[in-house]
């Protein structure tokens, strides 16, 4: 049906409006690298207005070839372009030229899909990265949230990650396996369904790949060190294809301690000293004052006198912690196809990974400790009254236990099987269905408060627990009986079936109109359990706090028509087409109701280099079955809040984390337009408008960082002065994570972060994309920019808050980012330089609003063929490459960002990374 043979160099092919155009040899990460064969029977459809591609074969230069399927991101129709939809497009040469480790790192590159919400490298609360427990890396197209990026693998909805299923983590995918990745920088749910807000990534998989290929890389930076090893195989034949990839990626931890920004004592930058009060030697309080233990002592004959009023200790949480976490990853991907008749062909494809993360933490709420200690402990002091028979010591157990130590995994597997029939009439049936898994856990140190106070209250030195001296001076007996955990397990179960007819209806004089209809089944499983044995009457017995089990179906239908207008055989002056597209989707959920989305697309070519387009819709993300229980991965703890109406600038507090019952979708309303000019051959440019309109969208009000700095606009969600019998309520609950013995008094405020439909986000901008190619003798040269620019982005927490201007605020997409490519090749020695820019912004989250200024690096990727040097059969096909990740180590801005001095969203951890990586195609 298909069969292209060979493996030939990458190149990129894109179809508009009937011209076929190819440009080999790309190298840039906006220009689109592709399998190019002499006899095209499949043409792999990159882009339509916006993309990045250039270069052109006349329609005589193929002629002879047959181009049966046209394979496309963003439409149902075969051999139909998204109309009026921009997409962006990246081939296996140009991800591999990023430089870039993991598939997510790669879909960074674009400037569309800023570093917010679930990653590896902040767990703040800002966009729900706090939830992002097992330390994966989602999508986030234009900052929407990376439940509002639809990510696909082959067309097919991927399974999700994360222990609340808030994410597609791409870096799943084995970067060897990638053809190629399409990027649709629009909203699509007229397509795809639920989701598809901010718009679309879709991850190819290699198909008609002859041969093998080895990848081994090394790299370093200052305090960490990763090993990749790829290895891909594939087969052609007159009717079929198999391809196996799988990929080893292994990168050690990286210690806080190797990098002077990350700190909590912000005092050298600026700040202020936000070192913890809980620490070893602790500190004793009475009311509101203060009593530093001395530190060089073991806790034995502390008389008052020894204790200061109105003195304490500080302690950094990061304190043999790690900013980023050891990461290993093992994955797999297939591709099959077997032709089965002249019209029948079967088709097979999957992925299998599994990731396992280690991390020693910044200190969590159950390692550190507001003790009573009464009065029967035999190293009892209290600072004013020898008469108590309690006192309270604020404490951490990092130096009786070490650094919180977490650890969990994701192991994740998603098959597909289809057919292809080809019907009459040139129309064309797909059936497939896939099956999916994804088991996640999370697991930390914690400490037994029954056996714990027990401890306290022991009279016997031999056994009891010491917690006034300066480091742990407690018998190693009596701290193991102390141990315990918590932990979050997660399982989802994923079902599709897509059934599919496309073809063509009849033609017109621009034209052959076409039609695609379908239905879809989807069902989602999804179980959620929270254990620990904190708060048992002994480590023995285990407490599941909360344990779910939730599901969804989900039956659609939908209809794409694509009608040419105006073409060839009627074209007119400043009209040469006018193509048109509507496209409708009808989703019917079990659990909340039905939604319908129309999308209309136009594009107008105006002249050969002049093409103009347009789109209109309407989008909606479904909530997540987690987002709709209020047990799932619910959790309520003490924190210390940044207060600035308190005269210590805290104020203690108890978060409420967790889902609501009564969700309902989240909608949006979406348009863009946008000009492709390409004076020359070889240069083009493009520049798009978007808008925005998401309303009745699940935010977690309470859930930001400093919450207490925000309370004018979610006054709503914070509680001031709850009565102490309030408190003990919330303390009594299951859903309490902490010290169930502390005194409600102690709690002067609640913040309600529990989801809820309530915000509103609206959004607009401009996308730029150009690249151009030019030779000078042997020498040849590519240039390329993509940019986006954002006018604005309104946010409203509440519905009765007005929208606030967020752009260029911490937490929030920059207003300007940009990434530009400058490129060079000679022989066998090619090279691609790499120019990041993120955009000055305030940090709003602080007193004064100070700005943060503007961050650039350079990225480097020098690559020789050794095969050109070397004409032997052992250096045919191996290339050596130097990658450097910010070659000049540039130092991130400042940031007062709560217990950090950087912006973890905008500046990478890791600073300068330079690898050297051997790749071998046999």
């Amino acid at each position: 049906m298909h069969r292209p043979v060979g493996s030939g160099p990458p190149s990129c092919v894109y179809v508009d409006n009937g011209r076929i155009g190819c440009f080999a040899g790309a190298r840039g990460f906006a220009i689109g690298g592709f399998e190019m064969h002499r006899s095209i029977k499949r043409l792999l459809f990159v882009g339509a207005s916006g993309t990045l591609l250039a270069g052109s074969l006349t329609q005589s230069a193929i002629a002879q070839e047959t181009v049966e399927e046209i394979v496309v991101t963003g439409s149902s129709i075969r051999g139909v372009a998204p109309v009026g939809s921009p997409v962006r497009s990246m081939g296996n040469d140009d991800i591999l030229n990023t430089g870039r480790s993991t598939t997510t790192d790669v879909l960074r590159s674009l400037p569309q899909l800023p570093n917010l919400g679930a990653d590896e490298s902040h767990l703040n609360q800002a966009n729900n990265a706090n939830a992002n427990v097992t330390y994966g890396s989602g999508i986030n197209l234009r900052g929407l949230g990376t439940e509002a990026t639809l990510t696909l693998v082959n067309g097919h909805r991927a399974i999700p990650s994360g222990t609340q299923a808030q994410y597609v983590d791409p870096s799943m995918i084995p970067i060897g396996a990638i053809e190629r990745i399409e990027v649709l920088l629009d909203g699509a749910s007229a397509i795809y369904g639920s989701d598809a807000v901010g718009g679309v990534v879709n991850i190819i998989l290699r198909k008609n790949f002859d041969g093998a290929e080895t990848r081994v890389r090394y790299g370093e930076a200052d305090g960490l060190d990763q090993v990749v090893f790829s290895q891909v195989f594939g087969k052609t034949w007159g009717s079929g294809d198999v391809m196996l990839a799988y990929e080893h990626n292994e990168r050690s931890n990286l210690p806080a301690r190797k990098r002077s920004f990350y700190t909590d004592d912000l005092r050298p930058y600026g700040g202020t000293d936000q070192r913890s009060f809980f620490g070893s030697p602790g500190n004793i309080q009475i009311g509101n004052t203060r009593y530093a233990l001395p530190y060089g002592q073991d806790g034995t004959g502390l008389t008052p006198a020894d204790l200061v009023p109105n003195t304490a200790n500080r302690f950094s949480i990061y304190e043999g912690a790690d900013a980023l976490p050891r990461q290993e990853r093992d994955t797999f991907a297939l591709t099959f196809e077997q032709d089965l008749t002249d019209s029948l062909s079967l088709f097979a494809e999957g992925y299998y990974a599994e990731r396992t993360f280690e991390r020693l933490t910044p200190l969590p709420s159950s390692m550190t400790a507001n003790l009573t200690v009464p009065s029967t402990n035999p190293w009892f002091v209290h600072p004013t009254d020898p008469t108590a028979t309690s006192v309270n010591v604020n404490y951490a157990y990092v130096k009786d236990y070490g650094a919180n130590y977490q650890h969990g995994y994701s192991r994740l597997w998603q098959p597909t099987l289809g057919l292809n029939w080809d019907l009459p009439g040139g129309w064309r049936a797909t059936v497939s269905v896939n099956y999916g898994e994804d088991k996640e856990k999370w697991q930390r140190d914690a400490v037994n408060v029954a056996v714990r106070d027990a401890a306290l209250a022991d009279p016997d030195p031999a056994t009891a627990f010491n917690p006034f001296g300066d480091g742990s001076h407690t018998n190693p007996a009596t701290l193991e009986s102390m141990k315990a955990y918590y932990f979050i397990a997660s399982e989802y179960a994923m079902k599709q079936a897509n059934t599919r007819f496309d073809g063509p209806l009849f033609e017109l004089p621009g034209g052959i109109a076409k039609l695609a209809v379908g239905a879809s089944y989807y069902g989602l499983t999804a179980k959620n359990m929270q254990q620990d044995n904190l708060n048992t009457p002994n480590p023995s017995i285990h407490n599941i706090s909360a344990q779910t089990k939730d599901k969804r179906v989900v039956r659609s239908a939908f209809a794409e028509l694509y009608v040419p207008i105006v073409g060839s055989a009627n074209a007119l002056p400043g009209m040469q087409s006018l193509g048109l597209s509507l496209a409708g989707r009808y989703d019917d959920y079990s659990d909340f109701g039905s939604t319908t989305n129309p999308k209309i697309g136009l594009e107008w070519r105006l002249t050969d280099s002049l093409l103009m387009s347009a789109s209109y819709g309407t989008s909606f993300r479904a909530p997540v079955l987690f987002d709709m229980n209020p047990y799932s991965n619910a959790r309520w703890s003490a924190h210390n809040f940044v207060d600035p109406t308190s005269p210590t600038g805290q104020t203690r507090g108890i978060l409420m984390l967790g889902g609501t019952e009564g969700l309902g979708p989240e909608e949006a309303t979406t348009w863009s337009s946008g000009l492709t000019w390409t004076p020359l051959d070889d240069l083009q440019i493009g520049l798009t408008y978007y808008s925005i309109d998401y309303t009745d969208r699940i935010a977690t009000p309470g859930n930001i960082a400093n919450p207490l700095t925000q309370e004018a606009i979610i006054g709503d969600y914070i509680y001031r002065n709850p009565s102490p019998a309030e408190v003990a309520e919330l303390i009594a609950s299951e859903l309490y994570f902490g010290d169930k013995n502390e005194d409600p008094a102690n709690f002067r405020v609640i913040v309600d972060g529990r989801r809820k439909n309530v915000a509103r986000l609206k959004t607009n901008g401009f996308d730029l994309s150009s690249s151009y190619r030019w030779s000078a003798g042997a020498n040849y040269f590519s240039a390329a920019l993509n940019a986006t620019y954002v006018l604005s982005f309104e946010r409203a927490q509440t519905p009765t808050a007005p929208l606030r201007e967020e752009v260029d605020t911490i937490n929030n997409p920059l207003r300007f980012q940009a990434r530009g490519q400058l490129g060079w090749a000679r022989g066998g020695l090619s090279a691609n330089a790499f120019l990041n820019y993120f955009g000055d912004y305030t940090n709003n989250q602080v007193a004064g609003s100070p700005e943060v200024d503007d961050y650039m690096t350079v990225d480097l990727n020098v690559s020789y063929d050794l095969g050109s040097a070397f004409p032997s059969e052992a250096f045919r096909d191996l290339s050596l490459t130097l990658n450097i990740q910010d070659v000049l180590d540039e130092e991130p801005p400042v940031v007062l960002n709560g217990n950090l001095a950087f912006d973890p969203q905008v500046a990478s951890t890791i600073g300068r990374f330079v690898s050297l990586e051997l790749r071998k195609r046999w």
